[in-house]
């Protein structure tokens, strides 16, 4: 699979945050839907890793054995903040590829 070029990093190192193990179920609220007084959210640890460029990869990635793939294909959309067309002409385009897989 050939993706464009693109100027982009091999990999990234960053830091992630994870919810600590606990025996209780994490709750986060919205502050408009919270209870008074609002629980604390959950406590969250940092984890140091390395975020890899699929699309320097040269991987090929499958969903069953990764959970995700990789297409090149380009979007007729280019403006993501437009609801509406994302809903008229992004999903649609979507759903066409998946269907071709």
């Amino acid at each position: 699979m050939t993706f464009p070029s693109i100027e982009a990093p091999d990999y990234v190192d960053a830091e992630l945050f994870y919810l600590q193990p606990t025996d209780a179920k994490p709750v986060t609220y919205s502050p408009a839907a919270a209870p008074t007084p609002a629980p604390l959210p959950p406590a969250a640890e940092a984890h140091a890793v390395r975020i890899t460029n699929a699309r320097k990869a040269g991987a090929t990635f499958s969903l069953d054995q990764n959970g995700f793939e990789l297409h090149a294909h380009r979007s007729e959309v280019a403006d993501f903040s437009d609801e509406q067309l994302i809903r008229e002409r992004y999903y649609p385009e979507s759903e066409a590829l998946l269907r071709k897989r």
